[in-house]
């Protein structure tokens, strides 16, 4: 019973009913979480312009069922980044939809909302590469899920073994592979020793991944190893927010050759 009061982003927003609204958001506390907002549509709602992706705001819910009832919400303007624009608001949809897909309900998550808030000042900031914003993000929501490969343990192995990335297994070996029943393990990945490296270090740290992601070929590497790990949690899901990034790739190359 009783009303819980949290600090918060919201993640995405729908209509629902006549007048009414779903909201997702995320909080340091409650993680996840759904929430109705009872008449937001009408032109007179108090929430009118509130409930939008990436806004920072004060909110108070019920505390029962999975869809919570939404008793009031507070921007918060102080706190807020800057609006992103252009390539830095297709990043921040992209780590929205990630969490929206990935991430369960009312599981405290203070590390990764940390992680989420910087993310979202630094692609408004521009002072970081969207690309290492990004793949940090992933990282941060792998770990939060435990799923994460142990790379620390395969670099303490002293490269005894090749090693590859699997979606359904993580990391495994050249003899695991050869033992392994190979309809249960997708392999996708060779993992180079340099990859294991920097996997092995303070991974969290933008001015650590910014110097150890030294060229373009080892940051192609490093998404393609934490694409196939995030794809092998989405299983059957597909990410709208990639695709619609794959497409205006498409168009801009198109419109350059006219």
């Amino acid at each position: 019973m009783g009303n819980c009061v949290v600090n918060c982003y919201v993640l995405h927003s729908y209509p629902w009913k006549e007048s009414s609204l779903i909201v997702e958001l995320i909080s340091a506390d409650d993680g996840r979480v759904s929430a109705v907002a009872k008449g937001a549509r009408r032109a007179s709602s108090v929430y009118r312009g509130l409930l939008q992706p990436f806004n920072k705001l004060d909110v108070r819910y019920g505390k029962n069922g999975d869809l919570r009832s939404l008793l009031g919400a507070e921007w918060i303007g102080a706190s807020n980044h800057r609006m992103l624009s252009g390539s830095s608001l297709f990043s921040g949809f992209y780590i929205n939809e990630l969490l929206l897909k990935l991430m369960q309900k009312h599981d405290p998550c203070p590390k990764l909302f940390s992680i989420y808030e910087s993310s979202l000042k630094q692609l408004s900031s521009g002072i970081f590469p969207s690309d290492l914003i990004l793949r940090r993000f992933e990282i941060s929501l792998l770990l939060e899920m435990g799923v994460f490969p142990d790379f620390e343990g395969i670099l303490k192995n002293n490269f005894k073994k090749n090693y590859f990335i699997s979606a359904t297994e993580g990391i495994i070996s050249e003899k695991e592979i050869n033992l392994s029943d190979s309809s249960s393990c997708r392999v996708e990945k060779f993992l180079s020793r340099e990859i294991i490296k920097i996997f092995s270090g303070n991974i969290l740290d933008l001015n650590y991944l910014q110097e150890s992601v030294s060229s373009k070929n080892l940051s192609m590497e490093i998404k393609g190893i934490l694409r196939t790990l995030i794809d092998g949690q989405l299983s059957i899901n597909k990410l709208s927010s990639r695709r619609i990034v794959l497409d205006l790739n498409e168009y801009t190359k198109l419109g350059r050759k006219n």
